[in-house]
């Protein structure tokens, strides 16, 4: 029988427990009585749901503790919020067929990792024009995009939980600017608390460093920190090797982007 509600494990793995001993007194205060909390509306089971996102395990509350600085009614609020928007929106279910025209485009699409382990998240940013998105469409391709990341990252079996987007701003205009998608992109990306690694912006030019002005007070400050303008798109090799970077990049790799993009993390890294 499927599971469509949300389900705390029974016991903890010993690499999570080794997690829970990190935390100060006060951390561990915070985090049990979450546990506690969701273990009374949920109860404790080992089968896995429909969508495995709703695993509630050290892991997964781990990030949305952090993302709320352990403050208990900020980080029950945040995960109440978003196992509701979990259970109705259901993002785990879009499928490439439902986003074939943004995929189309190109405009998104992941690639390689960092020197770390991180998987990259590749925007050209010229390829979204306002004027022929479809706004519904989009949202659903910055959501596929995000579930095939974490579904990979997972089935990679690898101790990493972020990933590092490269925006390409090359050529970038107004015309490029959408301010209703940024606000929604930016609300959505708490939904993935504590995944974000860094933000490398490549080819900037004025009318982006005007544009981040208008962005900045939409998005949290600790997301903001995480963007670092790249003098020379050379700079992307201080974290990221040289065979993990398409050759548009100053890499090696000959990896040209198809779709649909559903692709292990292994297979998204290797060249065609």
């Amino acid at each position: 029988m499927s599971i469509t509600q949300p389900t705390v494990p029974t016991s903890r793995t010993e690499s999570e427990q080794q997690k829970l001993n990190t935390l100060t007194k006060e951390q561990l205060s915070v985090y049990l009585r979450l546990e506690d909390y969701l273990v009374e509306k949920y109860g404790r089971s080992d089968e896995v749901p429909d969508d495995w996102q709703l695993v509630l395990d050290p892991q997964c509350l781990l990030r949305f503790c952090r993302a709320r600085k352990f403050n208990y009614d900020d980080v029950l609020s945040l995960v109440t919020e978003w196992l509701n928007w979990r259970i109705t929106r259901k993002p785990h279910l879009i499928k490439s067929k439902d986003v074939q025209n943004e995929l189309k485009v190109g405009k998104i699409f992941w690639f390689g990792h960092d020197k770390e382990g991180c998987p990259n998240v590749i925007i050209k940013a010229q390829l979204h024009v306002v004027a022929d998105r479809d706004y519904d469409e989009f949202i659903s391709l910055v959501l596929y995009t995000a579930e095939s990341l974490m579904n990979s990252i997972k089935s990679s079996g690898k101790n990493i939980e972020r990933y590092n987007i490269i925006y390409d701003a090359s050529n970038i205009g107004y015309k490029n600017f959408d301010a209703n998608i940024c606000k929604d992109v930016f609300k959505l990306s708490n939904y993935y608390a504590e995944r974000l690694n860094s933000v490398y912006i490549i080819n900037a030019n004025w009318i982006l460093k005007a544009l981040m002005k208008v962005v900045k007070p939409m998005m949290d400050p600790v997301t903001f920190s995480k963007i670092v303008a790249l003098d020379s798109i050379e700079d992307l090799k201080t974290n990221i090797d040289k065979d993990q970077l398409i050759e548009e990049y100053g890499g090696s790799n000959i990896y040209k982007y198809t779709i649909p993009c559903e692709l292990s993390l292994s297979e998204q890294t290797k060249s065609e």
